[in-house]
Protein backbone atom coordinates (compact mmCIF):
# COMPACT_ATOMS: atom_id res chain seq x y z
CA UNK A 1 0.00 0.00 0.00
CA UNK A 2 0.94 3.57 -0.62
CA UNK A 3 2.15 5.75 2.24
CA UNK A 4 0.05 8.87 2.17
CA UNK A 5 2.72 11.24 3.50
CA UNK A 6 6.17 11.69 2.08
CA UNK A 7 8.41 14.65 2.84
CA UNK A 8 11.75 15.18 1.16
CA UNK A 9 14.17 17.62 2.73
CA UNK A 10 17.02 18.84 0.50
CA UNK A 11 20.50 19.02 1.99
CA UNK A 12 23.51 21.00 0.80
CA UNK A 13 24.09 20.20 -2.89
CA UNK A 14 20.86 18.27 -3.40
CA UNK A 15 17.54 19.68 -4.54
CA UNK A 16 14.17 18.32 -3.53
CA UNK A 17 12.40 16.49 -6.32
CA UNK A 18 8.76 15.66 -6.79
CA UNK A 19 7.78 12.15 -5.79
CA UNK A 20 6.42 10.28 -8.80
CA UNK A 21 4.20 7.25 -8.28
CA UNK A 22 4.34 4.79 -11.14
CA UNK A 23 1.47 2.36 -11.42
CA UNK A 24 2.35 -0.96 -9.82
CA UNK A 25 0.99 -4.45 -10.57
CA UNK A 26 -0.72 -4.32 -7.15
CA UNK A 27 -2.56 -1.06 -8.03
CA UNK A 28 -6.15 -1.50 -9.17
CA UNK A 29 -6.59 0.83 -12.16
CA UNK A 30 -10.16 2.04 -12.55
CA UNK A 31 -9.37 4.38 -15.46
CA UNK A 32 -6.18 5.21 -17.37
CA UNK A 33 -6.71 7.52 -20.35
CA UNK A 34 -4.82 10.28 -22.14
CA UNK A 35 -6.72 12.77 -19.92
CA UNK A 36 -6.59 11.18 -16.45
CA UNK A 37 -5.74 8.17 -14.30
CA UNK A 38 -7.73 6.84 -11.34
CA UNK A 39 -6.33 3.93 -9.33
CA UNK A 40 -6.59 2.32 -5.92
CA UNK A 41 -3.16 1.76 -4.37
CA UNK A 42 -4.40 -0.16 -1.36
CA UNK A 43 -6.96 -0.33 1.42
CA UNK A 44 -6.94 0.61 5.09
CA UNK A 45 -9.68 -1.39 6.82
CA UNK A 46 -8.91 0.11 10.23
CA UNK A 47 -8.92 3.82 9.36
CA UNK A 48 -10.62 5.94 12.00
CA UNK A 49 -13.06 7.23 9.33
CA UNK A 50 -14.07 3.75 8.19
CA UNK A 51 -12.99 1.28 5.52
CA UNK A 52 -10.70 3.32 3.26
CA UNK A 53 -9.44 3.04 -0.31
CA UNK A 54 -6.13 4.82 -0.99
CA UNK A 55 -6.77 6.66 -4.25
CA UNK A 56 -4.15 7.82 -6.76
CA UNK A 57 -5.52 10.49 -9.12
CA UNK A 58 -3.74 12.07 -12.09
CA UNK A 59 -5.04 14.97 -14.17
CA UNK A 60 -3.18 15.17 -17.51
CA UNK A 61 -5.30 18.07 -18.83
CA UNK A 62 -4.60 21.80 -18.81
CA UNK A 63 -7.70 22.46 -16.69
CA UNK A 64 -8.98 21.13 -13.35
CA UNK A 65 -11.16 18.03 -13.21
CA UNK A 66 -13.26 16.34 -10.53
CA UNK A 67 -13.31 12.67 -9.57
CA UNK A 68 -16.40 11.47 -7.72
CA UNK A 69 -17.85 8.25 -6.30
CA UNK A 70 -21.54 7.75 -5.65
CA UNK A 71 -23.73 5.40 -3.66
CA UNK A 72 -22.95 1.79 -4.44
CA UNK A 73 -22.57 -1.42 -2.51
CA UNK A 74 -20.15 -3.53 -0.52
CA UNK A 75 -20.92 -7.24 -0.67
CA UNK A 76 -24.48 -6.43 -1.72
CA UNK A 77 -25.23 -3.90 1.03
CA UNK A 78 -25.77 -0.23 0.11
CA UNK A 79 -23.07 2.26 1.18
CA UNK A 80 -22.22 5.78 0.06
CA UNK A 81 -18.65 7.08 0.30
CA UNK A 82 -19.85 10.66 -0.41
CA UNK A 83 -16.45 11.31 -1.98
CA UNK A 84 -15.22 13.78 -4.53
CA UNK A 85 -11.81 15.24 -5.27
CA UNK A 86 -10.80 18.21 -7.41
CA UNK A 87 -7.44 17.79 -9.13
CA UNK A 88 -5.79 20.87 -10.57
CA UNK A 89 -4.42 20.99 -14.11
CA UNK A 90 -1.47 18.65 -14.74
CA UNK A 91 -1.44 17.51 -11.11
CA UNK A 92 -1.40 14.38 -8.99
CA UNK A 93 -3.46 13.89 -5.83
CA UNK A 94 -3.47 11.11 -3.26
CA UNK A 95 -6.85 10.88 -1.57
CA UNK A 96 -8.62 8.72 0.98
CA UNK A 97 -12.05 7.43 -0.03
CA UNK A 98 -13.95 6.35 3.13
CA UNK A 99 -17.01 4.18 3.57
CA UNK A 100 -17.94 5.61 6.95
CA UNK A 101 -20.84 3.31 7.90
CA UNK A 102 -19.30 0.04 6.70
CA UNK A 103 -16.87 -0.44 9.58
CA UNK A 104 -19.62 0.05 12.19
CA UNK A 105 -21.96 -2.27 10.28
CA UNK A 106 -19.27 -4.95 10.32
CA UNK A 107 -18.81 -4.59 14.08
CA UNK A 108 -22.56 -4.82 14.65
CA UNK A 109 -22.96 -7.93 12.48
CA UNK A 110 -19.73 -9.66 13.52
CA UNK A 111 -18.41 -9.62 9.94
CA UNK A 112 -14.65 -9.26 9.42
CA UNK A 113 -13.91 -5.97 7.65
CA UNK A 114 -11.01 -7.66 5.85
CA UNK A 115 -13.27 -10.22 4.13
CA UNK A 116 -14.84 -7.93 1.51
CA UNK A 117 -15.48 -9.81 -1.72
CA UNK A 118 -16.96 -7.07 -3.94
CA UNK A 119 -17.30 -3.29 -3.96
CA UNK A 120 -19.57 -1.74 -6.59
CA UNK A 121 -18.81 1.95 -7.04
CA UNK A 122 -20.39 4.28 -9.61
CA UNK A 123 -17.77 6.84 -10.68
CA UNK A 124 -17.95 10.14 -12.57
CA UNK A 125 -14.99 12.17 -13.81
CA UNK A 126 -15.79 15.60 -15.20
CA UNK A 127 -14.29 18.98 -15.99
CA UNK A 128 -14.40 21.26 -12.96
CA UNK A 129 -15.54 24.25 -15.01
CA UNK A 130 -18.54 23.50 -17.16
CA UNK A 131 -19.11 19.98 -15.90
CA UNK A 132 -18.40 18.21 -19.21
CA UNK A 133 -18.33 14.50 -18.35
CA UNK A 134 -15.05 12.79 -19.26
CA UNK A 135 -16.06 9.35 -17.96
CA UNK A 136 -19.01 7.83 -16.16
CA UNK A 137 -19.26 4.20 -15.28
CA UNK A 138 -19.44 1.53 -12.62
CA UNK A 139 -16.31 0.04 -11.13
CA UNK A 140 -16.59 -3.39 -9.55
CA UNK A 141 -13.64 -3.90 -7.23
CA UNK A 142 -12.58 -7.31 -5.93
CA UNK A 143 -10.14 -6.56 -3.05
CA UNK A 144 -9.39 -10.24 -2.29
CA UNK A 145 -8.40 -10.84 -5.91
CA UNK A 146 -6.72 -7.44 -6.37
CA UNK A 147 -8.65 -6.73 -9.56
CA UNK A 148 -11.24 -4.30 -10.90
CA UNK A 149 -13.75 -4.26 -13.76
CA UNK A 150 -14.97 -0.94 -15.12
CA UNK A 151 -18.13 -0.79 -17.20
CA UNK A 152 -18.85 2.48 -18.99
CA UNK A 153 -22.36 3.81 -18.32
CA UNK A 154 -23.16 3.65 -22.03
CA UNK A 155 -21.96 0.06 -22.55
CA UNK A 156 -24.85 -1.75 -20.91
CA UNK A 157 -28.49 -0.88 -21.57
CA UNK A 158 -30.01 -3.85 -19.73
CA UNK A 159 -30.50 -2.08 -16.39
CA UNK A 160 -33.63 -2.08 -14.25
CA UNK A 161 -34.36 0.36 -11.43
CA UNK A 162 -33.51 -0.61 -7.86
CA UNK A 163 -34.88 0.80 -4.65
CA UNK A 164 -31.81 2.79 -3.61
CA UNK A 165 -31.01 5.08 -6.54
CA UNK A 166 -29.10 2.65 -8.74
CA UNK A 167 -29.92 0.56 -11.74
CA UNK A 168 -29.14 -3.13 -11.61
CA UNK A 169 -28.02 -4.93 -14.75
CA UNK A 170 -30.25 -7.97 -15.29
CA UNK A 171 -27.48 -9.96 -16.95
CA UNK A 172 -24.47 -9.25 -14.72
CA UNK A 173 -26.13 -8.06 -11.48
CA UNK A 174 -23.93 -4.93 -11.60
CA UNK A 175 -25.09 -1.48 -10.61
CA UNK A 176 -24.90 2.01 -12.07
CA UNK A 177 -26.48 5.36 -11.26
CA UNK A 178 -29.96 6.07 -12.50
CA UNK A 179 -30.07 8.71 -15.22
CA UNK A 180 -31.33 12.00 -13.88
Amino acid sequence: PLNEYLTIYPTDDFEAQNFVHELQPTDMVLYNTDAFTMAICGFDPNNIFGYTAKMFLVNKLDEPITFGAEKGSIDGEEYDPMWGEKVDANSIVYSDLHWYEFKDACKASGKDVNDIKEIVMPVTIDKFYGGDILAKGTCTIYPQENRVETVDAEQCRRYTFCHFGLKRCRCSNRYRLQDK
